[in-house]
């Protein structure tokens, strides 16, 4: 692609075809603003967006083809049926395929954003492919030996220093040297998008009432509070452990940029119930933008014409501001 008047890629992958990814992709990509600055190309089935006939679909053979006013597809897939709501192996593997393809552009220096629509992680998993999670998808196959999985809103921005593993687990994923690791993406990340160089972060503690001083458990004394005066001894704005009854009223109401839990339904419960239809997953320490609606595939009422688009409307929003903040860092 030329240079000249050059306009960032961004890929939108469908997730599963049986859910609501179409329909919300779909109606994101019909609000005109959007397309403003970037070019936005999806990748998927071609035979689900055909169902779509108030947008005509312009399929990708070269990048050079982009069609304004189009839905640009690059095609993974074309399957003979699909049936809202009901995944099948078949829906499953090319949502897996359309990852597999935003790697390939991405690898091949052709975008450096991605904006995924949710997939079904089970369906996946039963079509025999090793998998857990977009997160962890993307730091194997970039081989990045560290991200954070986060929640962005305009109000409230968490982050979990475990993702999809049991609770039973968690403990063996935490000690001093990892909850740095995370703390250092998050100041980055911060710095690089939101020029930001110190936010207040509130770091949560893994027990009830934050340990209450050990007699609740010890790992906010051992492993927690330690990380955090190491922090603020380097002048870093890291408060913590905290308890999490309490921060995330704290944060709401301005107190901090951000907060750091200990496990995914430590962060994720309070997150989404504010902001389930507008919250997005964003993916920090990666060489490039992602993120994605923080819903699932709602294949309950897929086909429906139910489906909200916030959430992705907003994933999109948020890795175009991450795009212009890239363009503008000189480092």
């Amino acid at each position: 692609m030329s240079k000249k008047g050059y306009r960032p890629v961004v890929l939108i992958t469908t997730g599963d075809p049986a859910g609501i990814g179409p329909e919300i992709i779909v109606n994101s990509l019909k609000i005109e603003k959007l397309h403003k600055n970037a070019n936005f190309y999806v990748i998927g089935d071609e035979t689900v967006y055909r169902n779509y006939s108030d947008f005509e679909i312009n399929i990708i053979k070269s990048l050079d083809n982009y069609k304004t006013e189009k839905l640009n597809l690059i095609p993974v897939t074309k399957l003979k049926k699909i049936i809202p709501g009901v995944p099948t192996k078949s829906t499953a593997i090319s949502a897996y395929k359309s990852l597999e393809k935003a790697e390939e552009l991405i690898k091949k220096g052709i975008s450096k954003v991605v904006v995924t629509a949710p997939i079904y992680k089970k369906g996946i998993i039963s079509a025999g492919i090793k998998f857990v999670g977009h997160t962890e998808f993307f730091q194997e196959r970039f081989n990045v030996s560290d991200v954070l999985m986060s929640f962005y809103s305009t109000k409230l921005f968490v982050g979990t220093i475990t993702t999809h593993l049991p609770l039973s687990q968690v403990l063996t994923q935490i000690n001093r040297n990892i909850l740095k690791r995370k703390l250092q993406i998050i100041f980055l990340f911060f710095e690089r998008y939101f020029n930001i160089k110190n936010p207040s972060i509130a770091v949560l503690g893994l027990n009830p009432h934050a340990g209450e001083e050990g007699a609740l458990g010890n790992e906010e004394i051992k492993i927690i509070k330690p990380v955090c005066e190491e922090y603020k001894k380097k002048n870093k704005n890291v408060i913590g452990p905290i308890s999490a009854d309490v921060a995330f009223y704290e944060a709401i109401n301005g107190k901090y940029n951000f907060i750091l839990g200990m496990y995914h339904d430590q962060v994720l419960a309070p997150f989404k119930m504010l902001f389930f239809e507008s919250g997005v997953n964003v993916t920090m320490g990666l060489p490039f933008v992602r993120t994605s609606p923080d819903h699932g595939t709602g294949f309950d009422i897929a086909g429906q014409g139910k489906a909200n688009p916030t959430s992705m409307v907003r994933a999109i929003e948020l890795a175009l501001k991450m795009v212009d903040s890239m363009k503008k860092d000189k480092r």
